[in-house]
């Protein structure tokens, strides 16, 4: 058994005989985390003596904070200017696809 695996099993093992109810800090379970790409799942449960669910559910690694999702909406009413020889202001509230249609027809069908 690795020293480090040895370690965060007896501190485990210490908490449980601590009480009655064993729910374990999470400084425990940040150290069981670093474990993880070094030993199973069925190794760690083992030695650690808690729950596979329970040691799972404590160990899932954070998901990438750099992704942020994000939500693009258009405002309201959309003001478009279409330059050209003949000029044109629309001022339009709809979806993104009747904005295209819209714009493909005005250009399909001016007469300028």
């Amino acid at each position: 058994m690795n020293p480090n695996l040895r370690e965060v099993a007896r501190k485990f093992a210490q908490y449980r005989g601590q009480r009655k109810k064993v729910r374990y800090p999470s400084s425990l379970w940040e150290e069981a985390r670093k474990l993880c790409d070094a030993y199973s799942i069925s190794e760690l449960t083992r030695h650690l003596k808690v729950g596979r669910a329970t040691l799972l559910n404590h160990t899932k690694q954070p998901k990438n904070p750099s992704f942020v999702p994000v939500t693009v909406s258009m405002p309201s009413v959309t003001k478009i200017h279409l330059t050209g020889t003949c000029p044109i202001t629309v001022e339009f509230s709809g979806s993104v696809k009747e904005l295209a249609e819209l714009v493909t027809s005005i250009q399909g069908d001016s007469p300028c």
